[in-house]
């Protein structure tokens, strides 16, 4: 169900499995990811949360919890969990994608850039690293960079 897109299904499969079992983390992971695709951050993060307070460095567990603190524009949490996910994993392209989103949401094109310029070295075409490098140049009226930067992005 959850790999065919069927979160609702799912959410509910999960939810019957983690009352019948409370001390499973994995069915309660699962609901919580469900809840996120159903828009129901305020309902998965406190799923999150018990399962980190099980096991506070979940990996999954973290980075579900800060995609629910951005969701809510709780933008200082979240970018203190991606973080501490990246200096575990500095490779990981999802925490670098959401503090560059962050960044941008904010306006703060120093950290933009920042993660932009960390995620190329990962992943040297990435869309999401490109559009942050170009709305930085374009913001500091850098056109001609704005426009090398999206012209990359096609």
């Amino acid at each position: 169900m959850e790999r065919l897109g069927r979160w609702q299904e799912a959410g509910d499969f999960f939810e019957k499995a983690s009352a019948a079992d409370p001390s499973r983390l994995e069915p309660r992971l699962g609901l919580a990811i469900a809840q996120l695709h159903l828009d129901k951050p305020e309902a998965a993060a406190a799923n999150f949360d018990q399962i980190l307070a099980q096991t506070p460095d979940h990996p999954t567990a973290l980075f579900g919890k800060a995609v629910t603190l951005q969701l809510q524009k709780q933008f200082d949490e979240a970018s203190r969990i991606y973080q501490s996910i990246l200096s575990v994993n500095p490779n990981s392209e999802e925490c670098l994608i959401n503090l560059v989103t962050i960044g941008m949401a904010r306006k703060d094109y120093a950290m933009t850039t920042e993660y932009s310029e960390k995620l190329l070295a990962v992943r040297p075409n990435s869309q999401a690293a490109l559009e942050g490098l170009g709305t930085c140049a374009f913001a500091s009226g850098d056109f001609d960079a704005a426009r090398q930067y999206y012209a990359k992005t096609s």
